[in-house]
């Protein structure tokens, strides 16, 4: 049973997928306290985004992107 609360399982929208240092990019997510499975929805892809905490799949934008920890880290944003 997932107990974090709803807030940290589904983000407010952002507005880019990816952008370096842009707050409001979805790529710029710090996972940390974030639960397997949460859910963001992007504006400029029009999608919505499923984080996999433990993904090492290959980046492929806008398909899979990395989270803010890099490509080198497990965790990625996966499209729905």
């Amino acid at each position: 049973m997932n107990e974090s609360p709803a807030a940290l399982n589904l983000l407010s929208p952002r507005t880019y997928l990816e952008g370096c240092g842009d707050s409001d990019a979805l790529e710029n997510v710090i996972p940390d306290m974030l639960p397997d499975g949460a859910l963001c929805y992007v504006v400029d892809q029009q999608r919505l985004y499923a984080l996999n905490k433990q993904s090492m799949a290959p980046v492929s934008p806008p398909a899979i992107i990395a989270t803010a920890l890099g490509p080198g880290k497990p965790g990625r944003w996966d499209a729905l």
